[in-house]
Order: structure tokens, then C-alpha cells, then sequence
């Protein structure tokens, strides 16, 4: 190697090692700052909180809270109404709202709500979302038809949340996928439906063949708790596709109907495994002395999950179910007796040993 190879060697080494010092410089700084902003945020939200919690147990305070505001202090309010939002009931709700509005967060979230960046769109959806105004709702309703679907999906949250909620029909136009199963947030936007949307729910599963529609619906029915809803409930745990019947059972138990317990019998010796699991825990939760006899059968599935949770049900229904599980215990199947005992001694109800 000649001597004008090696010196640019070298001088691209020590190039690179004062690019590295350079950045790792840089990157400190970029920390140092970063966790002081951090610090000063957290302190400034140690003063407001105090103040808030004053404002709302006592109006009168509002201006003492108003005077003490800084340059900054929206973003950190904005944080703390997130918190105490779901918390706050009755005129705590309200008496929230106006102080929201004196920190003038209305008028930036209105602000932002025509922004032509989608994520500060976003943003204002989430903001919006403390005020019951008509002019936020008409914004909130604008966003609902946004190009982007976050913002399409806030918006429907906060809507929903103020209890001015589209049309059921529309909230699956513009959120659901026909192609892919529903996620997280829109199953909670769903499930946070009032009562009211009971009959419009019902109307649009009965025209709709969609799976992921019908499993979104049977979620909201579960959590809206109506009896209307059984016969539904029933006819999905009567339906060709695995999903549904299980949903179906998973819901069911949250009814506690006499009307489904044929259907949960049946579902004991469904072909799918997942479906024999959910029935085998609902015959528990529901504590179906019918069902012992299939659940017994059950402690000896090929599924692990389908002999724990009929071993479970077992337990839970009592006496006679407790019985069924001392038996297999010392009984001829290993697979029901390993499952039994390994229940019993979970629930510290079993001294003996393993008899096969």
C-alpha cells in the first residue's frame, strides 16, 4: 500500500471519528434540552392542576385560574382534560367545558379543525371533543366526511362521545373495512353507542350479510345490554361462519338468558375448537348443571384451552361439577385427569395425586 492510500485512510477515519464526536455532541444537547422541556412541562403541570381542581369545585375562581395562564399552557390543559374527562360527571362536565373555553383551546381546536395538515386535523378532532356547541358539532361533523380515515375515525369518537352520533349506517360507510376486521377503536366506538341506536343497530344486521358489520354489531348489543337482542344473539350462534358463533357465546354470557342455553349445549360439540372453548366457559359463568355431562367429555379435548375452561365451568358451577373433577382425577384418561387435578390444585382444593 503506497503512502497516498494510507494518508487517505487515515484521513477518512479521523473524518468519520469527528462526525461520530460531532453527533453523539449533538444527540446530548438534543437530550439535555429535551428532558428540561420535559421537567418544565411537568412542573408547570403540577401548578395548573391544583388550580383546575379549584375552578371546578368553585367557579367563582375561574378568573384566578384565567390570570395565572402562560404562553403554552393550552397544550398542557388540553393533557389534563384528556385525563379527567372520562372521570367527570354532571356539571363537573360542564363547569370543564367553560374552563376549557376561557383557556381559549375552543377557538385553537377550531382553528386547526381547517388546517390543511391532516395530523393537526386530528388534533382538533380529539380537542373538539370537550365542547357540546353546535358550531363544534357542525366541525366535528365536516371532519367525519375528512379524505383521511384517522381523522374520519376521531371525529366519529368524539361525535359519538358528546352523544350527537352519525347514523349507524354512515359510521360504517365511512370507518368499516369490508375486507378487514374491525379494529380496537372502532369496536370502542361502537361499544360506547347509547341504547337509542338499539333498533338501528338491529335494522342494519338484518340487511347486511358483512361479517365484520355483523361481529362490530354484536359487540355494540353486548355492551348496550338490550334483550331485543337474544334472537339476534341466537341466530349468530346458529350461523355457518366460526367468528360469529363465538362472539355470539361471548355475548350471550353477558345476558345470562335461559333462551340461549340450548344453543350453548349444542356449541359443547361444535366442530371448531374455539367455539367449543367459549361455549365450555359460558356454561360455567351461567353455571349450567345441563351441561356437566358435556363439559366432563370435554376435559378430555384435543384442545388445551377447550379442557381448562371446561374444567373451570366445571368448578364453577359447584358441587356437582366439583365432583365431576375429583373423579377424573383418578379416572382412565390422562388428558382429563392431568387437566382436572392441575384446576383443583389452582383453586387449592386437591391433595391427592395422580392416579393413572
Amino acid at each position: 500500500m503506497n503512502d497516498t492510500a494510507l494518508r487517505f485512510i487515515i484521513y477518512c477515519s479521523m473524518f468519520f471519528l469527528a462526525l461520530a464526536i460531532i453527533s453523539m455532541f449533538i444527540l446530548l444537547i438534543h437530550r439535555y434540552f429535551y428532558n428540561r422541556r420535559l421537567s418544565k412541562k411537568e412542573n408547570r403541570k403540577n401548578i395548573l392542576l391544583p388550580l383546575i381542581f379549584s375552578a371546578l369545585d368553585d367557579p367563582e375562581s375561574y378568573s384566578t385560574f384565567k390570570n395565572s395562564l402562560c404562553r403554552g399552557d393550552d397544550i398542557i390543559i388540553s393533557e389534563i382534560a384528556e385525563e379527567l374527562y372520562s372521570k367527570l360527571k354532571g356539571d363537573y362536565l360542564e363547569r370543564l367545558s367553560v374552563l376549557l373555553k376561557d383557556s381559549g383551546l375552543k377557538d385553537l381546536y377550531k382553528s386547526l379543525a381547517r388546517s390543511r395538515f391532516w395530523w393537526k386535523r386530528l388534533e382538533a378532532c380529539r380537542g373538539l371533543g370537550f365542547f357540546k356547541d353546535p358550531d363544534v358539532i357542525e366541525d366535528l361533523n365536516i371532519l367525519f366526511n375528512d379524505d383521511v380515515y384517522e381523522v374520519r375515525l376521531e371525529a366519529a369518537r368524539s361525535l359519538v362521545l358528546l352523544g350527537q352520533s352519525p347514523s349507524i349506517k354512515e359510521l360504517f360507510d365511512k370507518l368499516v373495512n369490508d375486507q378487514k376486521p374491525p379494529g380496537k377503536q372502532v369496536l370502542e366506538i361502537f361499544e360506547s353507542l347509547s341504547g337509542k341506536s338499539i333498533d338501528e343497530l338491529l335494522d342494519v344486521f338484518r340487511k347486511t350479510e358483512n361479517v365484520n358489520v355483523r361481529l362490530i354489531i354484536l359487540d355494540a348489543l353486548g355492551k348496550i345490554g338490550d334483550l331485543k337482542a337474544i334472537p339476534i344473539i341466537i341466530e349468530c350462534m346458529e350461523s355457518e361462519n366460526p367468528a360469529l358463533r363465538v362472539s355470539a357465546v361471548r355475548i350471550a354470557m353477558e345476558f345470562h338468558d335461559p333462551r340461549t342455553i340450548p344453543n350453548i349445549l349444542k356449541l359443547l360439540n361444535d366442530q371448531n375448537w374455539e367455539v367449543r372453548a367459549q361455549a365450555a366457559r359460558a356454561a360455567g359463568v351461567m353455571k349450567l348443571e345441563s351441561a356437566i355431562p358435556f363439559l366432563e367429555s370435554l376435559l378430555n379435548d384435543p384442545s388445551w384451552w377447550v379442557r381448562y375452561n371446561a374444567a373451570d365451568s366445571l368448578y364453577k358451577i359447584g358441587k356437582k361439577g366439583l365432583a365431576v373433577l375429583t373423579d377424573a382425577c383418578k379416572g382412565p384418561f390422562r388428558r382429563s385427569a392431568e387437566i382436572a387435578m392441575s384446576l383443583l390444585i389452582e383453586k387449592q382444593n386437591w391433595t391427592g395425586s395422580l392416579n393413572v
